[in-house]
């Protein structure tokens, strides 16, 4: 299960799913977005690759990588700060979480929208 804080019309969370140039993208409503992610089965996840988009200027700058079991309380599994890479990968912790949350404090350099191409999640069998 995926969901977001916001999507524009022309670029919905669903292209994040699709193969090729297709990419989220959230309303331009000020610096704070997040993608929340369910995994589908029970199991250690073991890392999230998060494909950002390309273009140097679009690539999601300072972000953290959440973790949670309520969606109320979450603790901190990574953060970034002034990201350059398009692809990043992000071991996550040995505890189990039901859900996993990216949450972009500065989505870009040129405007306020978050956008991200795909996201992998790595999970381990039970």
């Amino acid at each position: 299960q995926l969901s977001v804080s916001s999507e524009c019309a022309t670029n919905p969370a669903s292209h994040m799913k699709e193969e090729g140039n297709a990419y989220w993208e959230s309303e331009m409503d000020g610096n704070v977005h997040w993608v929340e992610i369910e995994p589908m089965t029970e199991g250690q996840v073991s890392n999230l690759t998060i494909h950002h988009h390309p273009y140097l200027f679009r690539i999601t700058k300072d972000f953290r990588i959440e973790g949670s079991n309520n969606r109320q309380s979450w603790s901190c599994l990574d953060h970034r700060i002034d990201n350059m890479d398009a692809v990043t990968v992000h071991p996550l912790s040995s505890n189990r979480y039901r859900y996993y949350r990216i949450y972009i404090t500065k989505p870009g350099e040129i405007d306020y929208s978050a956008r991200i191409t795909r996201l992998e999640l790595f999970q381990e069998k039970n």
